[in-house]
């Protein structure tokens, strides 16, 4: 009785209840009335194409739903009452998805993912027959090189049993070890079935794949699926009642369904009774072969009476469930555009608080701070490093002097050879040093880099300005040279006072040796006190071997060289300070002149802004009114269907 309430209501009032126009005319101005992104567009345009050709096409789709070596493709074919789809052991058959639909003659339309077609007709083609029609839909529907290029195939037959209204849907297997066949079923499920059987073996029946594809899939529209336990035949007579008990608690307890529609089937002996030679090859007891004959046309039938009784039901719960997808996706996007909404509004009353004045002023004192700090740092690493420089100039100095192995050559490298080296080793720190000063540009680019990043992150983002690109001009500045003649005395100085302490040296022999220094080295206080020593080792009766005379000399040019470079050091870290002062004089003016340059237009968008604020708080208004109707109308249509699914 409650089928005949249901499909008198479904024909009469069904569709006038479910309102589908009146949802589709909402959804189209809603689409209008904002603006989308391209894929948000194009999602939504194919969800009303779809539900407009589900509309106009009355035809109910069937999908065969179940596991490789279930018998999918032999259950169709039975149903068919035709070999007509390729049956194999081997998992891999039926790769593509199939749509198997009524016409007077056979024929087959392939569609390709590029787009193309390959149509086949047989009335067309005298020269082909059935069987050709067979091995090409062999071809194309299982494993091969063309097969991930198929989108759909279409199987044209003129079966009794798709002449009033039915496509059959024939899917991969749920088990596949192949991902993008499980993907190909989801989409057929998705976008082109109305209804599905879900065929579970007798011998092994509902394994956890197909459990869980189903939860996954189907969840949602189990209660009008129709359960079909396949290969029937291969039970004994006395355990068929048994397994179906079994099977039918177990759906019961799996799905949480409480009274699942389940039938029993045998595809081979549909089939044998239409092909005697199946019949023969089998090998059926007769009695039990009527029995179970009987009893899956009996299966046929109730499927038949099930699918047209409910077919307007179905129809109409499958575009609503697409209209209330549909509905979900765009309310999703709406409330994304809504924050977009208040994201900008926040961001509007924040830049109308702030100047362009507080902005450069913050920005100016944070990057001087980071500036310097990383200047600083580098700064003390530069120096670090002419440290080593200065320990390997000492390291061949005195390797120089100590390779003077007479009287002569050790007055020649004090008069001419150190003042020279360590001239030229005091041009090559500086030297050394500038060519190390690019870090600094470096962090000014970088300071100004960020800088600009929040300037556009905080105007450009209210749409106060356009994308500015502004060019900089790094001075270069090569820094100071450090000239040793100014340190030339001083190491003379430091000689000469440790001179004074030899008073083993004879007087006489000092003073012509200051003569003699005087002439041969330009430098007077350090050519006094190396012309000391030398005068001494000459002039005196009791002079030191030379040996002594050059390890003294060496402890004094070894600390007057010391107390050279530490002269020459300051002056470097001067001119490295100095440096560092200048680019960031300089890049904070290039941070101010921002303000000058972009202040006037900034104050002009940000009264600008303001009336862009109180549109956007107009349109605030209007997408709340928006969700809120599409909340009431996703309401209204999950009242149907929860009504739909009780009749």
């Amino acid at each position: 009785m409650a089928v005949e309430v249901a499909k008198d209501y479904s024909i009469n009032n069904l569709y006038e209840i479910a309102d589908i126009d009146n949802h589709v005319t909402f959804l189209k101005r809603l689409i209008k009335r904002y603006t989308w992104t391209v894929s948000v567009n194009e999602n939504l345009q194919i969800d009303l194409n779809f539900i407009d050709q589900k509309k106009r096409d009355k035809n109910l789709n069937l999908s065969i739903i179940g596991e490789f070596s279930c018998g999918k493709s032999t259950f169709i074919n039975a149903l068919l009452r035709e070999n007509l789809l390729v049956t194999d052991i081997i998992q891999g058959t039926t790769v593509a998805s199939t749509v198997i639909r009524y016409s007077p003659n056979y024929g087959v339309v392939t569609e390709f993912k590029d787009g193309s077609q390959e149509v086949i007709h047989l009335n067309e083609k005298p020269e082909l027959d059935l069987n050709d029609i067979k091995q090409y839909i062999e071809e194309i529907t299982t494993e091969g090189k063309r097969t991930r290029q198929i989108k759909e195939v279409i199987i044209e037959c003129p079966s009794a049993a798709l002449k009033e209204g039915i496509s059959i849907i024939d899917t991969p297997g749920t088990n596949s070890i192949e991902r993008w066949h499980e993907d190909i079923t989801k989409e057929a499920i998705r976008n082109i079935s109305d209804v599905s059987i879900i065929l579970t073996n007798a011998e092994q029946p509902l394994p956890d794949t197909l459990n869980k594809f189903v939860k996954d899939n189907l969840g949602d529209v189990l209660s009008r699926c129709v359960f079909v336990v396949t290969k029937m035949d291969m039970l004994q007579p006395k355990e068929q009642e048994r397994q179906l008990e079994y099977i039918q608690k177990k759906i019961m307890n799996t799905f949480n369904i409480e009274k699942p529609v389940i039938y029993p089937y045998s595809s081979m002996t549909v089939l044998a009774d239409i092909d005697i030679s199946i019949k023969q090859q089998l090998n059926f007891e007769e009695e039990n072969f009527t029995e179970i004959l009987k009893q899956s046309y009996e299966t046929e039938r109730n499927i038949y009476k099930k699918l047209m009784e409910q077919r307007v039901l179905i129809q109409v719960q499958r575009l609503l469930g697409v209209m209330d997808q549909t509905f979900s996706y765009l309310s999703e996007n709406m409330k994304s555009t809504f924050n977009e909404y208040q994201k900008s509004k926040e961001i509007l009353e924040k830049a109308k608080k702030r100047s362009l004045k507080e902005f450069t002023d913050e920005k100016k004192a944070k990057h001087k701070k980071d500036y310097l700090l990383n200047s600083n740092n580098s700064k003390q690493g530069i120096v670090n490093q002419l440290y080593q420089s200065i320990s390997d100039y000492k390291k061949s100095v005195m390797k120089r002097f100590d390779e003077c192995d007479t009287k002569t050559k050790l007055t020649d490298f004090i008069e001419s050879t150190l003042p020279e080296v360590l001239q030229k080793a005091g041009e090559q720190l500086s030297e050394e040093a500038r060519s190390l000063y690019h870090c600094f540009n470096i962090y000014e680019k970088e300071q100004i880099s960020i800088f600009l990043a929040d300037f556009q992150q905080m105007y450009q983002e209210l749409r106060a300005l356009r994308q500015t690109e502004i060019n900089y001009d790094f001075s270069d500045n090569d820094g100071s040279s450090v000239d040793v003649k100014n340190y030339q005395t001083s190491l003379s100085d430091l000689v000469s006072n440790s001179n004074k302490k030899e008073d083993n040296i004879e007087t006489g022999g000092m003073i012509g040796g200051a003569v003699l220094g005087q002439i041969m080295i330009p430098i007077p206080v350090l050519g006094a006190i190396i012309g000391g020593f030398v005068g001494a080792f000459l002039g005196a009766i009791f002079a030191p071997p030379f040996s002594e005379l050059k390890a003294e000399c060496r402890k004094k040019v070894d600390t007057s060289i010391d107390d050279y470079f530490e002269h020459v050091i300051p002056v470097i870290e001067q001119d490295i300070s100095e440096y560092i002062k200048q680019v960031g004089i300089h890049m904070l003016s290039q941070i101010g002149s921002h303000q000058n340059t972009y202040g006037k237009l900034v104050d002009e968008m940000i009264i600008k802004n303001e009336q862009q604020k109180q549109k956007i708080l107009a349109d605030i208004t209007n997408i709340k009114i928006d969700i809120s109707e599409i909340e009431n109308r996703k309401c209204k249509i999950s009242g149907i269907r929860q009504k739909i699914d009780l009749l």
